[in-house]
């Protein structure tokens, strides 16, 4: 008896068409030939003569198949050709990486061109990917194009990341606070594009920073970052207060409308201010006001 199950599903397929065809032939000559006498039991010797070498074939391709561990990124041909698989198959399998395609499980193989389910469950005990490979774990549910995409994606924030992490300032180095534009600031641990851009905002709108404390008036900007900031100077630009018209004032970050023009009537009424301590009978100044404003404004 055959031992048809040491036959792959491909070799059976193809021994019954030519046992089929072999059948049909004989056939159409029994009757071609008017002789109904065919030795068949002559045609049946031949056909198990040729499925035993069709046996014969797979069974010595089986025993010099060696079964070992691989890497399906790093494998040859040679290799894959001695893990039991086709040249074709082997060259689909070389092109596909050749093309881009990074292996990063094992479940990857089933999309070369002609690996079989059967291919699979044999080399999936043995495949061995590497761990570097194995850092994009995606859905298999994902696209190839779009695994692709995003492994760019990943590589180039990985990039930024590791650039920005050295643009970063140790520990130690500080900046001057009344000169750092905004690409300076972003490289103090914990400062990114917002909070760099209301510190120069602020700076602008006082004429410069006199204390770090100021900094007090951003909402939620880390304490720990001031480690990283110093004031090379505290001249700050000052308002001429017996001068200066009530638009210019109006816009200094410490002064509302209503007190801008509070001090343009004390001058009308008054005359010229020679201290802040005037404008302290005023409900509209608190002490606190008075204080913060001293540096900004000058007399002269």
């Amino acid at each position: 008896m055959l031992h048809w199950f040491h036959l792959t599903r491909r070799e059976a397929i193809v021994a019954l068409i030519l046992f089929l065809l072999i059948i049909g032939g004989w056939t159409a000559a029994y009757f071609l030939s008017g002789n109904c006498k065919t030795d068949f039991a002559l045609s049946d010797g031949r056909v198990d003569s040729f499925l035993a070498t069709l046996h014969q074939e797979s069974h010595q391709q089986a025993s010099a198949t060696k079964m070992h561990p691989f890497d399906p990124n790093q494998c040859d041909s040679v290799e894959l050709v001695s893990l039991g698989l086709k040249s074709w198959q082997a060259k689909a399998w070389i092109h596909y990486r050749e093309s881009g395609f990074t292996y990063r499980s094992p479940e990857d193989i089933k999309r070369i061109y002609g690996i079989t389910e059967q291919d699979y469950r044999r080399l999936k005990p043995y495949i061995r990917i590497a761990r570097s490979d194995m850092r994009y774990a995606f859905s298999k549910s994902i696209p190839t194009e779009q695994q692709i995409a995003m492994r760019h994606l990943h590589d180039s924030l990985s990039l930024l990341a590791q650039r920005y992490r050295q643009m970063k300032l140790k520990k130690g180095e500080t900046i001057d606070l009344q000169v750092a534009d905004t690409t300076m600031l972003k490289r103090i641990p914990g400062i990114g594009s917002y909070f760099a851009r209301r510190i120069v905002w602020l700076r602008d709108e006082l004429g410069g920073f006199v204390s770090l404390s100021q900094l007090d008036e951003i909402s939620s900007l880390p304490r720990e970052t001031r480690q990283w900031m110093r004031l090379g100077s505290t001249d700050v630009k000052q308002i001429h207060i017996n001068t200066a018209d009530l638009q210019t004032m109006k816009k200094h970050h410490y002064l509302t409308g209503r007190q801008a023009l509070a001090i343009v009537k004390h001058r009308q009424k008054y005359g010229p201010l020679t201290s802040l301590q005037q404008l302290s009978t005023d409900s509209l100044f608190t002490p606190a006001d008075l204080h913060r404003l001293r540096p900004y404004v000058t007399f002269k």
